[in-house]
């Protein structure tokens, strides 16, 4: 079983590679668009946009992937709220047999 502090790390990690991928996918584009210049809209509108929505919600683009990497990232923080949860009804509930077993 992955900690809170793992899955923390693991959050972390993920949005420094999304913003990572998000940074060298603009960077290739700029590139092509340099050695071809107008030309490089097909490349916009093809890999460059394919990749943007694997990776984000947060796009220019009509269309969405069915699950991005922010999807996995979000899913991942909300685990880690609901092991939070848990883990406080449980000490809530320890606190309670810790205080009847004294009265």
């Amino acid at each position: 079983m992955v900690t809170r502090e793992r899955k923390l790390e693991i959050v972390s990690e993920l949005k420094d590679l999304k913003g990572q991928i998000t940074e060298l996918i603009n960077d290739a584009l700029q590139l092509v668009q340099e050695a071809v210049g107008k030309r490089a809209d097909l490349d916009k509108r093809t890999w460059h946009a394919h990749i943007e929505q694997a990776v984000s919600n947060d796009h220019q683009w009509l269309g969405r992937s069915i699950h991005t990497l922010q999807d996995a990232i979000e899913e991942i923080e909300e685990d880690h709220d609901e092991d939070e949860e848990i883990e406080e009804e449980l000490d809530d509930d320890v606190t309670l047999l810790e205080v009847h077993a004294v009265a």
